[in-house]
């Protein structure tokens, strides 16, 4: 590979960013940022989650974990 590895993404030798990368700062990462305190990130792609994370500091959960969750709380709860 002809650059660095910063970020879990690919800089070249003079610090350009991927246009990945760069689209995420533009867009996804000030809106994540911007968040409410427990707000639920939802991200499918591994790139995207992985870029959150390390851009925005912010976890986020795959469609299918955050089905999970919800199912398993419907589970716990008591009969009506």
């Amino acid at each position: 590979m002809n650059g660095q590895q910063r970020h879990g993404t690919t800089m070249s030798a003079a610090g350009a960013v991927s246009d990945e990368v760069a689209a995420a700062l533009r867009s996804a990462v000030p809106a994540v940022r911007a968040a409410a305190v427990g707000t639920v990130v939802l991200a499918d792609g591994f790139s995207c989650r992985t870029q959150l994370e390390q851009l925005a500091d912010h976890p986020s959960v795959h469609l299918a974990e955050l089905l999970a969750a919800h199912l398993t709380s419907l589970d716990q709860q008591p009969p009506r």
